[in-house]
């Protein structure tokens, strides 16, 4: 994948060089350079949804498609009915779109995570039974071996301190 967008930069930046020597005048070449940037950006628009980035390819693919858009407008082949302002409109939603994607996958980023060890840690428990090589706790709707430095006694509860090969090490909950 990384290699596909190393390639698709390196098309771009060389058709972005060419056309900077080509003469702007010529009409089929603004409209070829004007498809190829809606192309490019659509393709933007779709890679970002498949890498994990932050949302860098998306603004870029809007904009592509924007100076795109405008490249290929022309008021009097597409009559009436296609206005600048709706291609403006259509490039406000699409870029709000993608900053409201890059927001939520910010926020997504600062969650609290919910599996695994660190998950485990700080849930209260109680004992269930006390054993020759440490006790039985109830903790996360499952019954642990635990361990603890200082005594406990059957029904007291406890707080998750820390997880080591599926043993947990808990201590007393002040109540």
């Amino acid at each position: 994948m990384k290699t596909l967008l190393l390639l698709l930069f390196v098309a771009l930046s060389s058709l972005f060089a060419s056309s900077a020597v080509v003469e702007l005048k010529d009409t089929e070449t603004l409209y070829n350079i004007g498809l190829l940037l809606i192309m490019a950006g659509i393709s933007f628009m779709i890679v970002e949804v498949f890498v994990i980035g932050v949302g860098v390819l998306g603004i870029g693919g809007v904009t592509a498609f924007i100076f795109g858009s405008i490249l290929l407008f022309d008021a009097g082949a597409l009559g009436n009915n296609i206005t600048i302002s709706l291609l403006i409109a259509f490039s406000l939603v699409s870029l709000a779109f993608f900053i409201m994607m890059v927001r939520v996958f910010l926020k997504s980023r600062s969650t609290k995570v919910a599996t695994g060890t660190e998950e485990m840690i700080g849930l209260t428990g109680h004992v269930v039974e006390v054993t020759d090589t440490g006790y039985h706790v109830f903790c996360h709707a499952e019954v642990w071996n635990a361990i603890s430095k200082v005594k406990l006694n059957v029904g007291e509860s406890v707080q998750v301190v820390g997880l080591s090969d599926l043993v947990l090490e808990v201590k007393p909950l002040k109540e």
